[in-house]
């Protein structure tokens, strides 16, 4: 896993569909269970970046924010 918003979204959406659409011998049960871990760890990880987002906004800085967490390379490396 990689750690842009974006990886975390794929994460969540491939959990779903491990419920949703499980694997023949899958333990649907325990796939919940990780899902609940998933989403416990989710809300930490969005509750962090939306205090990163608010100081980067505070502070002027939003564009270079938005830009490590949804591109593959930020703009002030390429500059």
């Amino acid at each position: 896993m990689k750690n842009k918003l974006s990886d975390l979204n794929n994460a969540l959406f491939q959990q779903l569909e491990n419920i949703q659409n499980p694997e023949e011998g899958t333990d649907v049960a325990m796939e919940i269970e990780k899902a609940k871990a998933i989403t416990g760890i989710s809300t930490n990880i969005i509750n962090i970046h939306k205090l990163a987002y608010q100081a980067a906004k505070e502070s002027g800085r939003e564009e270079d924010f938005l830009e490590t967490q949804f591109t593959n390379t930020p703009k002030s490396i390429d500059r």
